[in-house]
């Protein structure tokens, strides 16, 4: 019993992975074609507001990987081993962004920090395109967490009205 809690726990907190991951990722897209509608404190703002979404999403990715690790326990050792590599992918992704990423909390001139978010073109951009291309893998596992929750709720529920109508038939 012990064990299936853990597992939905993980599979929640990868739930909550995913949609960080997408707001850190919509997040981006919004501040790169913010510049042409922002004032220059809202931009600002936008730029910082951006990495406290990343950081938040990289917490939850390594919090993720660890309870995968966790979770490999009880489950089919290939596939946790893949999803474990897939959240691992995704957290060293994070890792190694954390570098361009936490540059725009310095900026204090709009267009500096406009200058920079076209700059990750350049200079980031394998980097931050892994760390996109992880929040978007996590989708599939995503997936299979809901399904995950799903079935299992669904069989506890099967054996617990199958436990009650023995118990009918034995009194």
């Amino acid at each position: 019993m012990k064990s299936k809690k853990m597992t939905v726990i993980f599979r929640i907190v990868l739930m909550l992975t995913f949609i960080a991951g997408m707001i850190y990722l919509i997040s981006f897209v919004r501040l790169a074609s913010a510049p042409a509608v922002m004032t220059s404190d809202e931009y600002l703002a936008a730029c910082r507001r951006w990495t406290y979404v990343f950081f938040v999403y990289m917490g939850m990715t390594l919090a993720s990987a660890v309870l995968s690790v966790i979770a490999l326990k009880g489950a089919n050792k290939a596939v946790g081993a893949v999803r474990t590599a897939v959240i691992a992918f995704a957290a060293v992704a994070n890792i190694l962004a954390v570098k361009y990423i936490a540059a725009f909390r310095g900026y204090e001139d709009a267009v500096d920090a406009a200058k920079a978010v076209d700059g990750l073109v350049d200079t980031g951009k394998i980097f931050i395109i892994m760390s996109f291309t992880g929040a978007m893998l996590l989708f599939f596992l995503m997936v299979t967490s809901v399904y995950d929750i799903v079935t299992t709720f669904k069989t506890d529920e099967f054996e617990k009205l199958s436990a009650e109508q023995k118990d009918k038939k034995q009194k």
